[in-house]
């Protein structure tokens, strides 16, 4: 697919802050961060989401790069 806009972000930031937690917030607004059982294990490494969005008629693509802390 083609998208008129790429952009690429990355979070950083210590261990256990939540890093992690808003960017499953971000690719999936019902995430309950709050719920110990859905609440994703802490990322080795890196990790990456991306989220499409029309903004104005034009097609972005963001991707978002998780650290371990």
């Amino acid at each position: 697919m083609d998208f008129d806009v790429v952009k690429k972000a990355i979070i950083i930031g210590d261990s256990s802050v939540g890093k992690t937690c808003i960017l499953c917030k971000l690719v999936d607004p019902d995430f309950d961060f709050t719920n110990e059982e859905e609440r994703p294990l802490s990322t080795l490494g890196l990790d990456f989401k991306q989220k499409y969005y029309n903004v104005d008629d034009t097609d972005v693509k963001l991707t978002v790069w998780d650290t371990a802390g």
